[in-house]
């Protein structure tokens, strides 16, 4: 069965490439692999004129008539570069500003993704048959120097090493092309891994049912991990989401490993992952004692905050009350922490440096205060108690 759509040379899918050349137009070649169809989106090499050249799949090819397609050399591995959408995008860009449109999804490709060819010349079985004539005809006749050198080095070499060797070739490929016994084209170089992305899951259960009613910037966090079960890049969260995606994360582990049996056969892992949280997080508590929005870069949110602190604090000092950190060093942290807590309740027991709902952590006003603060506060402050006790 084939896709819809999907038109089928005489052994294979015909698909529209646009190559990443500044030539317009795009251009049908065949999938000789047979099997399902490359998807939308895909990077791959084919030839163009005497050389390849990489790019990418843009829909499915159109019938050449009598014309014979040319055969995909190589589908470039991993998933595909664009989705759908994008290739639409693309197009549009494409026809806006009269650009080529493999030229514009190459450039939309981040550095790292994007497959590169490095040209290369290589020896064709006719010019090696060549290459030993010439020793067998006159003899201690001087071998061609392009064929000479493709032949030394196993039959081919990038095109900048081979002008380095044969200062001459520049003005012989054309003919050694031509009459067959070399082939221009490019030596692919494989896209990186793509980069290690961290994700943010919700766990499973009605974790929202654990949050104080009032705590709608956490519930909407927690929705909108609960509605993409394949996680949600952290990359992709708002400042305030990050801020309240860690504060969550520290509490929960702690939370977590209260419930959990010790003969668990995964409380080894959470354990092992609360130490290695506790350890970064208490080297980027800042000198009054508070956490701020943005653990790595505080200068750009330079507001005290409470909620964030309280869970923070909450955190470490259960993780020392139940013997899993070092007492002599954290405990430190944990006071600080509580002290700038303190320092944020007036006389009347109002809570302050609560960040409001939905307002950025850049700047908002220090006398904002709300009951998920307050409850990390409640929280901060019952493992406080414990440990001067």
């Amino acid at each position: 069965m084939t896709q819809p759509n999907v038109h089928q040379g005489e052994s294979g899918a015909l698909l529209e490439v646009a190559v990443a050349l500044p030539v317009p137009g795009t251009f049908t070649y065949r999938d000789p692999r047979g099997g399902a169809a490359v998807p939308v989106g895909t990077q791959v090499v084919v030839p163009f004129g005497a050389r390849t050249v990489t790019g990418f799949v843009v829909g499915p090819g159109a019938p050449l008539g009598d014309v014979a397609a040319k055969d995909i050399e190589e589908v470039v591995g991993g998933e595909p570069a664009f989705d759908a959408a994008m290739i639409a995008f693309g197009r549009w860009t494409a026809d806006y500003y009269q650009a080529p449109l493999g030229e514009v999804l190459r450039a939309a490709l981040p550095q790292g993704e994007q497959a590169t060819a490095k040209r290369a010349v290589r020896l064709t079985e006719l010019g090696r048959r060549a290459l030993d004539r010439q020793g067998t005809l006159i003899a201690d006749a001087p071998r061609d120097p392009v064929l000479g050198a493709l032949a030394d080095a196993g039959g081919e070499l990038p095109l900048p090493r081979l002008l380095k060797l044969v200062p001459r070739a520049k003005g012989m490929l054309p003919r050694l092309a031509d009459e067959g016994a070399i082939e221009l084209g490019d030596e692919v170089q494989r896209r990186r891994p793509a980069p290690t992305v961290a994700l943010a899951f919700a766990v499973p259960g009605d974790a929202a049912a654990a949050l104080p009613r009032r705590a709608p910037a956490r519930r909407v966090l927690l929705e909108k991990l609960t509605s993409a079960p394949d996680g949600v890049p952290v990359a992709g969260l708002t400042p305030g989401e990050r801020t309240q995606l860690r504060a969550l994360s520290m509490a929960g582990l702690a939370r977590v490993l209260h419930d959990l049996p010790t003969d668990n056969p995964s409380r080894s892992r959470f354990v092992r992952q609360f130490h290695e949280m506790a350890e970064r997080i208490v080297t980027l508590q800042q000198p009054d004692g508070f956490w701020r929005a943005s653990l790595l870069d505080p200068s750009s949110y330079p507001m005290r905050e409470t909620s964030g602190t309280g869970f923070y604090v909450y955190a470490l000092a259960w993780g020392v009350n139940e013997g899993l950190l070092d007492r002599s060093a954290f405990a430190p942290a944990v006071l600080r922490g509580w002290d700038a807590l303190v320092s944020s309740v007036h006389a009347d027991g109002k809570l302050t440096r609560v960040q409001p709902i939905g307002e950025t952590p850049v700047h908002f006003d220090e006398e904002s205060t709300d009951v998920y603060g307050v409850g990390a506060f409640l929280l901060a402050g019952s493992e406080v108690y414990r440990l001067l006790s």
